[in-house]
């Protein structure tokens, strides 16, 4: 089970996704200190470790395809990891992102996390996923015409977890049009 949650215990909540920090972690460890202070940051060694694990690439992929599920999302392709929209629930997935901001934070999160485990090419097509559909998540320019949230997120958080400069340009690129 790679010490990752078992999708038992998520039965019955809604769409099989915990809302408590302890699942999170789990799900997504990163190395970094997240906002939870008694949330052990994941160590060089155990990503080592992990990635070593048998399986461990079904397993990642699995909590990845968790979380796009949260926000109405699907894998399309493994190899391009190219993203679609759910045929069922995407509207009330970005309702609920629009009305919890705090799900911000959860990007970044998950982000770092497909970069620690070697899946950055899954992060650019979530990202750049997103950036297509942030009018259905309500992540536009703002009434007063300030960036919204989220386009302030992309230029000073999303972009510094690629690892690899070219991803970072081509997002940048898309965001500054």
């Amino acid at each position: 089970n790679h010490g990752w949650v078992q999708w038992s215990v998520f039965e019955g909540v809604s769409l099989g996704i915990p809302s408590c920090n302890f699942c999170k972690r789990r799900l997504y460890p990163i190395r970094a200190q997240g906002v939870n202070p008694s949330a052990e940051p994941l160590q060089p060694h155990e990503v080592a470790k992990l990635l070593q694990e048998p399986g461990i690439e079904d397993s990642l992929l699995e909590s990845y395809t968790i979380w796009l599920k949260f926000l109405g999302l699907r894998l399309v392709d493994k190899e391009t990891g190219q993203l679609a929209r759910t045929e069922r629930g995407f509207d009330a997935r970005t309702r609920n992102i629009r009305q919890n901001p705090h799900n911000l934070l959860r990007v970044s999160r998950v982000m770092q996390w497909l970069s620690e485990f070697h899946m950055e090419h899954y992060s650019e097509s979530f990202l750049l996923c997103l950036l297509a559909e942030r009018k259905a998540y309500g992540w536009t320019v703002s009434p007063t015409g300030r960036a919204s949230a989220f386009a302030d997120s992309v230029m000073r958080y999303y972009m510094w977890c690629f690892r690899n400069a070219a991803r970072r340009e081509r997002v940048r690129s898309v965001v500054q049009g």
